[in-house]
């Protein structure tokens, strides 16, 4: 029902009309909602397009919102200018220079992407040496991005630069694809980021080992949340064992506490283990020609009375490296490092751990299966869904150490039936290819003696492969299967 107002009319159901002729003006809205409105603009899904169209159309959505209204600026800025990249190819140095001071968008640059030149097939000269007035006014990196940056061309003024001007605030570092040079010179960039929460590299980093002892040594934990090793060889080729190093200053330190710090977070955890026998590729010059003046030294460099007395320490020290580099890569000597590594602690538990991918292939030892199998028991609690697979590789290999993952894996199938675990176990066994892997012939001769105890347990012995599944029901049964995957 309707009644007349003076002014207007009064509709029951929604009270009295607003007068907005002569009503008071409620002033301008806060500065935090309109923060909230670039906010959300900013983390907008534009209808999952590519990501280089969602961004292009994120951008445009903030440009318009920058010129609705000045409280709107400050904000838009921050998301628009928070990303500087600056390439190898020619670009205006003068106008970036203005544009990104101090005073202007300089104070709006959080990440910064050094890019190199992927179509030369060349060195590409310091380009970046001219920036250097640029980058010296911008003082709030905390990610930094370097994209198939050649590193050695790099004038030593620039690395150090680049190293002791953003080393202390940058707490995200990307190395995608970039030529550090040599060893030494990749574990001097590792080493000055010592704020780091996020680490990704991804393929290989450098070209000769020539890095010291001392850079090797533990220098205080890092607080990383995310730690991501890729390497990217095709399969055949030479590789250069550029990550044992790395991994090696990692496993100084770092890599332990990182794993007590994330593990009792984690929900799911997916291990892939091959040890690989790659033929290496290591270096085809003279010691000297990777030597770079801004080089860390080592203790026997720094008390060299001569140049001659240095080449010869340099040229002793390549020797220890390649033979280390050599010995470190025997398949033998790395599986007892992973066996040593995952070694059971009870310092090391993942209550929150719901899913556990394991895949683990070998070549000739099965201790390392052992180990890890016996790993996960430790650190996973008895509702974590269990699946596991062993790839035995090659035929007519002696496999040492088959009695104990026999005993190990027929134990804890024994234990997860009794506590209820849900578990799928696949174990490969080793096939003799005939022209193609897809027609490899089993030869079955092989794996029945060394697993006796699997046996009693009803695994069969045919096909590529026998599979155990736990329901993870109480009083569940093992269900055993077979198959052969690659016909």
């Amino acid at each position: 029902m309707d009644t007349d107002v003076p002014g207007g009319h009064l509709d029951e159901e929604l009270g009295p009309p607003i007068d907005l002729e002569h009503g008071v003006h409620p002033g301008p809205a806060p500065q935090e909602i309109c923060d909230m409105v670039i906010d959300f603009v900013a983390d907008s899904n534009f209808d999952s397009r590519p990501w280089s169209q969602e961004t292009a159309e994120r951008n445009a959505a903030l440009r318009a919102c920058m010129l609705t209204c000045k409280r709107f600026v400050e904000r838009s800025r921050k998301y628009l200018y928070e990303e500087l990249h600056l390439p190898a190819e020619r670009i205006c140095r003068s106008r970036l220079e203005v544009a990104y001071s101090p005073s202007r968008l300089g104070a709006y640059v959080r990440h910064l992407r050094l890019s190199g030149d992927t179509g030369s097939d060349g060195e590409v000269p310091d380009w970046l040496h001219a920036f250097i007035p640029l980058l010296s006014g911008l003082r709030n990196i905390h990610v930094l991005t370097m994209s198939y940056l050649e590193w050695g061309p790099l004038d030593s003024l620039t690395r150090t630069f680049i190293l002791q001007h953003f080393g202390p605030t940058v707490t995200r570092l990307y190395l995608d694809r970039p030529s550090l040079f040599s060893s030494n010179q990749a574990l001097r960039v590792l080493r000055s980021f010592p704020h780091l929460s996020e680490l990704h590299i991804t393929g290989s980093l450098w070209e000769y080992p020539n890095h010291t002892h001392v850079q090797l040594a533990p220098q205080g934990p890092l607080d990383l949340d995310d730690l991501v090793i890729r390497d990217t060889v095709v399969r055949g080729d030479n590789i250069i064992p550029w990550c044992v190093p790395v991994v090696e200053w990692l496993l100084a330190d770092l890599l332990m506490n990182l794993f007590r710090k994330i593990l009792p977070s984690f929900e799911e955890l997916e291990l892939v283990l091959e040890v690989a026998d790659w033929p290496l590729k290591l270096w085809e010059h003279e010691p000297e020609t990777y030597q770079l003046e801004d080089d860390e030294l080592s203790d026997d460099d720094t008390m060299s009375k001569s140049h001659i007395d240095l080449v010869q320490r340099r040229q002793n020290r390549r020797a220890e490296l390649e033979e280390e580099t050599r010995h470190r890569m025997e398949e033998e000597e790395t599986y007892e490092i992973f066996i040593e590594k995952f070694a059971p602690t009870v310092d090391l538990q993942a209550p929150e751990l719901k899913r556990v991918d394991i895949w683990i292939c070998l070549q000739y030892e099965a201790a390392l299966a052992t180990a890890v199998v016996d790993w996960i028991v430790s650190i996973a609690p008895p509702n974590a869904v269990l699946c596991i697979q062993i790839v035995m590789k090659y035929c007519g290999v002696a496999y040492e150490n088959l009695k104990e993952l026999d005993e190990c894996i027929a134990e804890h199938l024994e234990t997860w039936q009794r506590l209820s675990t849900k578990v799928t176990l696949d174990m490969f066994w080793p096939c003799r290819v005939e022209r193609s892997w897809s027609r490899g012939r089993l030869d079955m001769d092989f794996p029945r003696p060394h697993f006796p105890l699997l046996e009693e347990l009803g695994m069969p012995f045919e096909g590529t492969f026998a599979r155990a599944v736990l329901s993870g029901e109480p009083s569940s049964e093992i269900q055993w299967s077979y198959g052969n995957p690659f016909i």
